[in-house]
């Protein structure tokens, strides 16, 4: 329980999960740009449980203390500074754990910080920042890591034990590969329809036209995926499908980091599969055309 921690990008995703583990016990830090040092009295609204806890901020993280564990929840942006934002936050034996959409960006934090354990995950939730400090939580929550390499296995397991403890569900796999395209399967056609029909789960499964679009752009990331490495199958496709489904509706990350004027992820979540589905000659047309539409100015 001694293990201190620090979450690298406060948004909706990392002030959920920290203040869980902040409640669990742990000394936990808040790094987010747009606020000043405070303790900020954080309001969480869960189908799991509903609490309020105090939480030190930090705009920037040469105020912070440095941590065995970084979680790292920024926005995975184009040019982010992962050295100015994680360096004062390293020593020599920290966790790196990233918990971000899109793929490619372990290889990004290997190179900085190549001497530190690296963990890779994905959040499986549907979370919302009503406001700085008040956190809605609708649905899902698991999170599922796997390790970078064969040195990062053994932080695996404390990486798991912290998220027990806060009663997060967490899953341990063996590929990161996998682990990354399974979350993009859904994140690639919800994410980028959401914008571009400026509507919600629901809204976009019960329209039979976006319905349709949502599962041809899932089956072309299932053919990039499975090129890629990953053993996903066309049940997959199914199961996501049926899930957004049940789903309560929820408005993307992604449309609401376009409604309040915020960059999108569009290189991770889109730019970086679809220069895969190229190198791997795979085609992705509807990818393509989404991915081109994405890059105009649409507000």
């Amino acid at each position: 329980m001694n293990l201190s921690i620090a979450v690298a990008g406060a948004g909706a995703l990392g002030t959920f999960y920290g203040a869980r583990i902040l409640k669990a016990g742990y000394h936990t830090e808040f790094y987010s740009p747009s606020s000043p040092q405070e303790t900020k009295n954080i309001s969480i609204q869960s189908i799991w449980e509903n609490f309020r806890i105090g939480a030190d901020f930090f705009g920037n993280t040469n105020q912070m203390k440095k941590a065995d564990i970084v979680i790292i929840t920024t926005k995975s942006l184009p040019g982010v500074a992962y050295r100015d934002i994680l360096k004062p936050l390293v020593h020599e034996n920290s966790i790196l754990f990233l918990l971000q959409n899109g793929i490619g960006e372990e290889e990004k934090i290997a190179e900085l910080f190549p001497h530190n354990a690296l963990i890779g995950g994905v959040a499986f939730t549907c979370v919302t920042r009503n406001s700085p400090e008040e956190i809605e939580h609708t649905d899902y929550g698991a999170i599922k890591a796997a390790a970078w390499n064969e040195q990062s296995r053994g932080a695996l397991s404390t990486i798991e034990s912290v998220f027990t403890a806060a009663r997060i569900p967490f899953f341990p796999v063996e590929s990161l590969v996998q682990m990354r395209w399974e979350k993009l399967l859904w994140n690639i056609p919800f994410n980028s329809l959401s914008v571009l029909f400026r509507a919600d789960t629901a809204q976009m499964m019960n329209n039979a036209a976006s319905r349709n679009l949502a599962e041809m752009l899932m089956r072309e990331t299932l053919q990039i995926a499975v090129a890629d490495g990953a053993a996903l199958e066309e049940k997959h496709v199914l199961q996501k499908m049926e899930e957004t489904q049940k789903m309560a509706p929820y408005k993307t990350s992604m449309l609401l980091d376009f409604l309040n004027n915020r960059p999108l992820e569009i290189e991770t979540i889109l730019g970086e599969p679809l220069r895969r589905a190229g190198q791997h000659g795979v085609a992705a047309p509807h990818l393509e055309t989404v991915y081109m539409i994405l890059q105009f100015p649409l507000r």
